[in-house]
């Protein structure tokens, strides 16, 4: 093995036998690997804890038990990677469930931000965060760069796509069309979850529309009366009655 898993559990613990106290130096090797898988894990289920947490108010008033469920989801999943096939189900997990998902998620994600929201907005927000906003650079990229990247890497991937091997065993059709099915459980959430918004919002077509690209505080403002103009403020020393 030259890359992928098989580098980390095969070669390079090969490597460590061979050296001077090989024992300590595989047990700081596999902690690391271990710490790592942790880091990873927690950055994760933190997104998916928050997003649900705040879409759901049930589930955050019962965190507790929604992470030990969560969880317990994970460990039973990575059991089947325990078994004498199970580096076999890790290399389809890993082809399927990071790979295809992730780059349409993002472009899905750039083309909200930057076409929908509004790149001049998302500047405006990370101005009232850190006190200065975007350069032209960045707004470029987030506008037109990036998603023509992720776009032109999903086309060329799905070009050059080639059913899944490892090594000599290449997988059976039904192994790849249950790879797919991982992939498009989480790509289909996307227009899923849009295709019911705009069915359970009211008014016409191009009402629905207009509602839903439109980002919510502007919709409240709109509601209450309020402009973007900025309000001009003058003090005055309450004392002396002396404009400041």
């Amino acid at each position: 093995a030259t890359e992928g898993p098989g580098l980390v559990f095969v070669v390079y613990p090969a490597a460590i036998a061979t050296m001077p106290g090989s024992i300590f130096w595989a047990l700081i090797f596999f902690m690391m690997l271990l710490t790592l898988g942790l880091d990873s894990s927690f950055g994760g289920s933190e997104a998916i804890i928050t997003a649900l947490s705040d879409e759901f108010p049930k589930i955050g008033r019962n965190r507790e038990i929604f992470v030990a469920g969560l969880f317990s989801l994970y460990f039973v999943v990575g059991l089947a990677s325990c078994t004498q096939g199970g580096f076999y189900f890790f290399q389809l997990l890993d082809r399927y469930a990071a790979g295809y998902s992730i780059l349409i998620a993002v472009l899905f994600e750039a083309i909200a931000v930057s076409w929908i929201y509004g790149t001049q907005r998302f500047c405006d927000d990370i101005k009232d965060m850190i006190g200065f906003a975007p350069g032209i650079y960045w707004r470029v990229c987030w506008k037109f760069v990036a998603p023509l990247f992720l776009l032109f890497i999903i086309i060329y991937g799905l070009i050059g796509y080639e059913p899944l091997s490892y090594e000599d065993y290449v997988y059976p059709p039904w192994a790849n069309a249950l790879g797919w099915c991982i992939a498009g459980s989480s790509m289909i959430m996307i227009p899923l979850v849009a295709c019911i918004k705009l069915i359970v919002t009211p008014g016409t077509f191009l009402q629905r529309m207009k509602i839903l690209t439109t980002p919510w505080r502007d919709q409240q403002m709109a509601v209450n009366g309020v402009t973007t103009e900025p309000a001009q403020v003058r003090l005055t020393n309450s004392d002396e009655g002396e404009e400041v």
